[in-house]
């Protein structure tokens, strides 16, 4: 059996705390009973945030969180909201994601006429993941709804982030590589 640390550290924590709500237990206390029933009362709030945060953990660890996304080539030319993210000349700062058939870009402005940034032909998706904690601080949050596309532009990392509504439209809007998009072939 593989086990993670925090299924140890968890368990540690929890019973840490608890000891110290034992040690702490009888200072604001008049007598014994009040020391017990403080202890009784703190441990399920303890036990619960060991719950908790074993969950998220488990969540955490559960190895390759590539999401599967179907591509849909766009027909005609498609703005929604998004973010390329790298050391690259077409990454910007928030703004707006531009599809169209066979093409990427990134602009700032509303009509999508100005300030236009195509991304090459050497941009390879990778996969599609959730939001890490660890991404840059410009990728946009669409409360939980974000996904990004981890690509690589002749070995610089670029993330594209946008609502999950939209990234089938920029997977489809990439020429096709030959690689698998969120572990299909």
């Amino acid at each position: 059996m593989h086990a993670f640390p925090w299924q140890a550290g968890v368990p540690l924590i929890g019973s840490l705390c608890l000891t110290a709500l034992g040690a702490l237990a009888p200072w604001p206390a008049d007598g014994p009973a009040e020391a017990f029933r403080f202890v009784g009362l703190g441990t399920p709030v303890v036990v619960a945030g060991c719950a908790v945060s074993a969950l998220i953990w488990r969540r955490r660890q559960r190895g390759d969180d590539t999401i599967t996304v179907t591509p849909k080539v766009p027909g005609t030319e498609r703005r929604f909201s998004g973010a390329i993210i790298g050391d690259k000349p077409y990454a910007g700062r928030g703004g707006l994601l531009l599809v169209g058939p066979g093409y990427l870009a990134s602009t700032p402005d509303p009509t999508g006429v100005a300030f236009r940034r195509e991304v090459p032909p050497t941009l390879t998706p990778l996969r599609v993941r959730p939001p890490y904690w660890t991404d840059p601080d410009e990728r946009p949050d669409y409360t939980g709804r974000v996904q990004v596309l981890e690509c690589e532009d002749n070995g610089v990392p670029v993330l594209i982030a946008t609502h999950r509504k939209h990234m089938p439209w920029v997977l489809g809007a990439l020429k096709p590589t030959g690689v698998r998009h969120g572990g299909r072939p």
